[in-house]
């Protein structure tokens, strides 16, 4: 599958990313973002914020109409997420999903973090409010 439109390109400027974990691009992915690099790519991903509880990381919550439309994005949500073999943190209650996303292994946010939320978004274009 090829990669949703609007995503970031890699730090050698590549827009095509190899998102298999092990992909060329697997080690450039999972190395860990300053903060200005983390700033930067926030700017890009309208509706996101970072935290710093635990560790860095992204997070977003998604209001839909009701329980079964949440369980649909989640589910969509892990398709992406099993593509990218990087699975966010998933709270959800009747109408709304709340994600967190951070690379534990690195110790904070990657460039596959800020890649999955883009794809996230992309899903979400189909039925969040």
């Amino acid at each position: 599958m090829q990669p949703a439109s609007g995503l970031p390109r890699d730090v050698n400027g590549r827009s095509d990313l190899d998102t298999s974990a092990q992909g060329p691009l697997a080690g450039v992915m999972s190395e860990l973002l300053s903060a200005a690099e983390v700033e930067a790519r926030l700017d890009q991903l309208p509706d996101w914020s970072s935290a710093e509880a635990g560790g860095a990381a992204l997070i977003r919550t998604f209001k839909f109409d009701d329980f079964k439309a949440a369980l649909s994005f989640v589910n969509r949500v892990g398709e992406e997420a099993e593509q990218l073999d990087h699975h966010p943190d998933i709270d959800i209650r009747w109408n709304k999903v709340a994600l967190t996303l951070s690379t534990h292994s690195a110790g904070g946010l990657t460039e596959r973090d800020f890649t999955l939320a883009h794809r996230i978004n992309a899903r979400a274009g189909e039925s969040a409010d």
